[in-house]
Order: C-alpha cells, then structure tokens, then sequence
C-alpha cells in the first residue's frame, strides 16, 4: 500500500515539472547569427564565407520547432548545408513564423529552396538590414 502511495506520489512530481516545459516552451536566440534565408520552406540549402570563424552556428525554425547546431568552415572558411528531411532542415510547416539564421558569416552568401514544382535562389540577407526602420 505504501509503494502505491509513493508511485503515485512521484508520477505527480514528474507531471508537476512536466507542465511548466510544455506551457512555455524555450526561447532560442542565436547572439552569433548575423543574417537569415529570406524564403524558408522545402529542401534546399546553403552555402556562405565565415567570418573569421571555425564554426558558424545556426538555428532553424519550422512551426513550432527549433533545431540549433554548427557548421565547420572548411579550410577555404567556406560553410555549407543541405535543407533534408534526412537532417531534419528540410521545413514543410506553412506559416510566416518559419525562420533560418545563422552567423558569423559575410555578405555574399546564398541559398536555394525547392517545394513541390517551385524553386528559390536568394542571397542571405543580413540582419541588421532587417532591422532598419520603415521610410
């Protein structure tokens, strides 16, 4: 009786510290990411020059989930990925909360995308552009 009484006990611990992560979920911010793909859903990828940097860290938003992780510049500082369903960045969520950042990087870098017969090619765009006021 008293072992049912202590399970019980703990299954309410763990739902108790269970609820306060599925009501706020976690913020993610990238304090390195210095520019964003523009048009961020489908497959695709990218490719760009770090800035003086060995890894460029980068995190994607896709409806309602985040993924962060790095890219290795390689010897020439260049850093590249694919957009898969394979490595989990290929985005199929429709929305205008769907995000892709990542830095540091340089001006110049690109990215395409692909969606069922539609494709993009863009420049990644910096945001400190984004963050400019409306004239």
């Amino acid at each position: 009786m008293k072992l049912m009484k202590l399970m019980k006990h703990i299954t309410i611990a763990l739902v108790l510290c269970a609820i306060p992560a599925l009501a706020f979920g976690q913020d993610v911010s990238c304090d390195d990411c210095t520019h964003v793909v523009s048009v961020y859903m489908g497959g695709g990828g990218l490719i760009a020059m770090a800035d003086d940097a060995e890894m460029v860290t980068w995190v994607a938003t896709c409806g309602r989930i985040t993924r962060i992780g790095e890219l290795a510049a390689n010897d020439d500082g260049v850093v590249s990925t694919l957009f898969t369903t394979d490595n989990g960045l290929a985005c199929n969520a429709s929305g205008d909360g769907n995000k892709f950042q990542l830095g540091p990087i340089k001006d110049g870098g690109w990215f395409w995308m692909t969606r069922g017969t539609n494709s993009a090619i863009g420049n990644l765009v910096a945001m400190d552009i984004l963050e400019n006021d409306t004239v």
